[in-house]
């Protein structure tokens, strides 16, 4: 579960009307929590019916057990009268039913053929020891029960399973109690415990699939707003926190003249061997995406981060875990292997490309405790990311700036979640992002993202949106998340020592903050840095980048923009 689902229960402290207005806040459908509820009654109605169920199944097996016991204690005797047990034999005190007995125990093993019973013991009983010697056949089988009385007796006693009128009712009702199944044969309440055994494997598939829905319903929710989010569905309405640099210069061209001005990319081979927005980067472009991921990195790891380099793909049991079900529609890749390495195996493997190492480092302490001691944790994520893009028809269809494959280093923090430790955690991350451009001198604004365009698992996100002077606008580059314990509920990252009795579970703080999407600060650097001649490499990036790029990369090939003018005006003339 992404939420705790107390916070639904007003028996147990929740608030449902608090988790309306909270799906009011992120305009999101209301009647989902509606749904939460009345599911999570259900199931608790099931709950308790199972185990109702499972507790009268031990008594049903107690009391067996109790009637078998009393049954060893107490074998019948001849004097005992059974209306269910009836046998030729009973009567012994003529010479002729001995003889008749004898003659039985000539050809059968025991009285009721060759497998012993309760009426071997029954019959064993009112044989007159005296007339053993007169009667070899009776003498071998007497003493042979005598020797396998013990084993006879842990064998079902006989009686009728016939169930008492009114008590299937009564069960149907859920409403038999112990005391209502001491007066039953043994055979009777074997039958209340195979009728029981039915109730409970049909209790819990009910059981399993109103929590399904239930958690399915859950999955949906967004997480808790954070009081300073602005209230709006309008992304005109994000609120500007702070600027950096000249947000108002402007230039001459856009990133997607200039990539090709430097010979930096080709999309024409690229699209041919991966189809729309396929790219092959090139030259002085490969160094520079280096070079940014060199420094991104090395910031970093002065501030504790712990690199990391994750799996490109996830399997989808973790991937439902860390991505929302739109993800897999508009944003996965999903990828179909082999389910083994072995030749003969059929068995089909269905793994998803990520979207950002997020995904698995998020998964990376599934299902742990962490420690007070070992927080907070810092990664610092590098990975190729891989993304559909389904909905952006149209959007930045030229140049690199929105592609399905590119490098990104991201940032990814796990926080203790008391004392706001993870707010803190959020000014840091964005505080390291904001480092970074202002060490290349790249003019941005951090904007609080609305209430409506944030997605299910963050309370807050900041996006720290960079100045495109070529392009006369404000570009994403970085988005900050504080996920509250949304992810780590599901993951089972649980915070302190292993559980104790009756004691709450809390789950630690997760966030997320891009640190360098290369290509898209590629395309942030080619617009600033251009020049007459080329352009020009940042101070910081210098020393990364080979001797002949180190100070400027040079155009080879003029702007498409001007190609394009060119054949206008000399159509006119």
């Amino acid at each position: 579960m992404v939420l705790d689902i107390d916070l639904f229960r007003a028996d147990k402290g929740g608030d449902p009307e608090k988790m309306r207005e909270n799906q009011r806040k992120r305009f999101k459908d209301v009647k989902l929590v509606d749904l939460i509820v009345e599911k999570d009654n259900q199931w608790r109605q099931l709950r308790f019916q199972l185990d109702q169920l499972n507790k009268l199944k031990n008594s049903a097996s107690k009391e067996i057990g109790e009637k078998m016991k009393l049954e060893r204690k107490n074998p019948p005797t001849p004097k005992t009268e059974s209306p269910e047990v009836e046998s030729p034999f009973q009567n012994l005190s003529t010479p002729q039913n001995l003889e008749n007995l004898n003659s039985h125990l000539q050809s059968h093993s025991y009285i009721d053929g060759h497998t012993s019973s309760h009426l071997d013991l029954l019959v064993h009983g009112s044989v007159p020891k005296p007339v053993l010697s007169s009667y070899p056949h009776i003498n071998r089988w007497y003493h042979h029960i005598i020797a396998i009385q013990g084993s006879i007796q842990k064998k079902e006693p006989v009686g009728d399973d016939v169930l008492p009128d009114g008590l299937e009712e009564i069960m149907a009702s859920m409403s038999l109690t112990g005391d209502q199944l001491k007066p039953l044969t043994v055979n009777q309440i074997k039958k209340v415990s195979s009728m029981m055994d039915k109730a409970i494997v049909e209790a819990n598939k009910r059981l399993d699939d109103t929590e399904k829905e239930r958690n399915a319903g859950l999955r949906e929710m967004g997480n808790h707003l954070h009081p300073s989010c602005h209230v709006s569905d309008n992304e005109d309405e994000n609120v500007v926190e702070r600027t950096f640099g000249d947000c108002v210069i402007r230039k001459k061209y856009s990133h997607v003249d200039l990539i090709h001005m430097v010979e930096g990319m080709d999309a024409e081979r690229g699209t041919v061997t991966a189809g729309g927005r396929g790219y092959y980067l090139l030259g002085p472009m490969v160094f520079l995406e280096q070079a940014l991921i060199q420094l991104a990195l090395r910031i970093l790891q002065t501030k504790g981060y712990i690199a990391m380099g994750t799996p490109f793909f996830m399997r989808k049991d973790i991937m439902q875990d860390v991505a929302q079900l739109s993800q897999f529609d508009d944003e996965l890749y999903k990828v179909i292997g082999k389910g083994s390495e072995k030749a003969e195996d059929k068995e089909v493997d269905e793994k998803y490309l990520i979207a950002t190492s997020e995904q698995p480092i998020a998964a990376f302490h599934r299902d742990e405790w962490m420690k007070e001691s070992e927080l907070p944790k810092r990664y610092a994520g590098l990975s190729s990311c891989f993304r559909q893009e389904v909905g952006s028809h149209g959007r930045d269809t030229r140049g690199i700036f929105r592609v399905h494959q590119f490098q990104k280093v991201e940032q990814f923090c796990i926080t203790s979640p008391h004392d706001n430790l993870s707010w803190q955690m959020m000014d840091e991350m964005i505080g390291n992002a904001e480092a970074f451009y202002q060490a290349l001198n790249i003019p941005y604004r951090i904007v609080n993202i609305v209430s409506g365009a944030l997605n299910n698992a963050a309370a807050k996100k900041l996006d720290l949106e960079a100045w495109f002077p070529g392009s006369g606008a404000f570009r994403e580059l970085v988005s900050c998340s504080n996920c509250l314990d949304y992810q780590s509920r599901r993951l089972l990252i649980r915070y302190g020592q292993t559980k104790k009795m009756n004691a709450t579970t809390d789950y630690v703080h997760m966030l997320n903050a891009t640190m360098c999407a290369t290509t898209r600060v590629i395309c942030a650097i080619l617009e600033l840095n251009q020049t007459e001649t080329g352009i020009v490499i940042p101070e910081v990036l210098k020393p990364f980048m080979p001797p002949a790029y180190a100070e400027e990369i040079p155009f080879t090939k003029p702007a498409p923009i001007d190609e394009l003018e060119m054949k206008k005006q000399q159509k006119k003339k």
